[in-house]
């Protein structure tokens, strides 16, 4: 399939990146598992002959290295090159070889979803209601406001921090929070004058205190 991919000239390879990271060859393995397949793949498919003296990349996170998949499914080898490489079997050792529990975390998951979807859909249900993801945070204006997802049923929504609740914990974009306090202010426009004033009736969730989980 990934050789299909490969010679696709419709589709190319930041778009394999999404289709993986949104869980589209889930039915191959993890995810964390296939962009490992694929950063390997990438480097050797298509190779007949390696210079010995070529720098083989470090696959970030991968147990081993590329050099010995090439040493051992290559089947001549002069003083300079290693020759007749067998790309499939190399292949197939390598995704062996990749351990089938290897998986990126929820929240950067989740975080790959939206940002390529426009919205979550890994979702759990079994999470309470609480916990949330941090998908953005706006630091335009004096109090931050942040983009959090539900995990429980995936509504997104803004609120704000104030500046120096924010400050003593910082909150960042991926991170996995619990709310465990917020109260509802209403919200601040300027006048036609100019002037700040506060909304008697536009209220705005404000975050007052969460536990970070992740």
């Amino acid at each position: 399939m990934f050789k299909q991919l490969k010679k696709a000239k419709d589709i190319d390879s930041g778009q394999i990146d999404i289709l993986v990271k949104i869980g589209f060859f889930r039915d191959y393995g993890t995810i964390k598992k296939v962009l490992f397949f694929i950063a390997c793949f990438d480097e050797l498919y298509g190779r007949a002959q390696f210079s010995k003296s070529a720098d083989f990349p470090i696959i970030e996170g991968f147990p081993n290295c590329l050099i010995d998949y090439v040493m051992r499914h290559s089947n001549t080898e002069t003083e300079k090159q290693y020759r007749d490489f067998d790309c499939d079997a190399a292949l197939r050792a390598i995704w062996n070889d990749i351990p089938d529990d290897a998986e990126h975390t929820l929240s950067q998951r989740l975080q790959w979803e939206f940002n390529a979807l426009g919205y979550v859909k890994s979702l759990d249900p079994g999470h309470a209601p609480d916990y949330y993801l941090v998908l953005d945070v706006d630091r335009k204006y004096t109090h931050p406001k942040l983009t959090i997802c539900c995990l429980h049923d995936g509504e997104i929504e803004k609120i704000k921090v104030k500046i120096g609740d924010f400050e003593k914990s910082e909150i960042k974009s991926g991170h996995v929070i619990r709310i465990t306090k917020t109260s509802k202010e209403g919200r601040w426009s300027k006048d036609a004058d100019g002037q700040w004033i506060q909304s008697a009736i536009d209220k705005e969730r404000i975050l007052k205190t969460w536990d970070a989980i992740s």
